[in-house]
């Protein structure tokens, strides 16, 4: 699964809020419209589950003295995708820069654990 393409995509999700400047290739960027201070809060996504519960995304948030103008990009972690016998897939993590600045990472959580085995249950070909 890939994040959204589209700023309305974007918008459908923020229910209205309107603070996006832009989209592309899924990273999302944000135009500050005021200096000032920021809370922001980034959060990772949820593992699949498979009959277990699956991790969950960490969450993480600070402060920021951001100033007119600046660009924020934000990498949005998708969900992990459910699994099987196997088990799920882990979600992705999601990441706020500044520039080439880092701001905040928040890792996805783990994907459930599949079923225990007794034998074989799946055959490969090779």
């Amino acid at each position: 699964w890939k994040g959204p393409e589209s700023l309305s995509d974007c918008r459908d999700t923020l229910e209205g809020i309107d603070i996006l400047d832009s989209v592309s290739k899924g990273i999302q960027t944000v135009k500050i419209a005021d200096s000032g201070y920021y809370e922001i809060t980034a959060i990772g996504a949820d593992g699949g589950s498979s009959g277990s519960e699956a991790g969950v995304g960490a969450e993480v948030k600070s402060i920021f003295n951001l100033n007119k103008g600046d660009l924020i990009k934000v990498a949005v972690g998708q969900a992990g995708q459910d699994g099987d016998a196997v088990g799920g897939g882990g979600g992705g993590g999601t990441f706020v820069f500044k520039g080439n600045d880092l701001m905040l990472a928040a890792g996805g959580g783990g994907g459930a654990a599949g079923r225990p085995f007794n034998g074989i249950s799946h055959v490969v070909n090779g």
